[in-house]
């Protein structure tokens, strides 16, 4: 049950990959871009939840490392940035989602089945 993650003393990131296992997905976490490039390019992946802002590059590194949308999975970009032109730039550099930050689970879980299933553009 979701409910049942307290939280106390871990990373947000943590917590979404306690959620996301606890809701049936395989999750690899990773704490800088260099460390989810690398997983990327190690092994398939059906989607990448990234921060936007993160050590060695973040969402934007993780996007250019694809040569085209065919090749790179759904790239959901969390941010606690709020300009539209921000939203707008990651949409044109391929992202498929951007969901603002502070998120709970709640609203996040249907957005990832929502991208898995095709959707995309932010709500």
């Amino acid at each position: 049950d979701l409910e049942e993650i307290d939280g106390i003393g871990l990373q947000p990131r943590e917590i979404i990959a306690e959620a996301l296992s606890m809701a049936g997905f395989h999750v690899v976490t990773a704490a800088t871009a260099g460390e989810a490039i690398a997983a990327l390019r190690a092994a398939p992946f059906d989607l990448v939840l990234s921060d936007l802002l993160m050590p060695g590059g973040g969402a934007k590194a993780i996007l250019s490392l694809f040569p085209d949308d065919h090749s790179r999975p759904p790239v959901v970009v969390l941010t606690g940035k709020t300009e539209a032109y921000v939203e707008e730039a990651l949409l044109a550099a391929g992202a498929a989602r951007c969901l603002q930050k502070p998120i709970g689970v709640e609203p996040l879980l249907p957005s990832i089945d929502e991208v898995l299933r095709g959707g995309s553009q932010s709500p």
